[in-house]
């Protein structure tokens, strides 16, 4: 019994960790994707100033 519920406890948190993960990437690759253009321009502007 105690082992059916600690599995059964681990699967929960580890299917909440991957659903939190896989919405964390979709997010980051949606936001990231339209600031991209402006991230890599000040990245070359920084390397290119001094």
């Amino acid at each position: 019994m105690f082992v059916r519920v600690i599995a059964d406890a681990v699967m929960s948190r580890l299917l909440l960790v991957i659903l939190i993960l896989m919405v964390g990437t979709v997010v980051g690759v949606l936001l990231v994707k339209p600031s991209d253009d402006s991230r890599s321009g000040r990245v070359e502007r920084s390397l290119s100033d001094p």
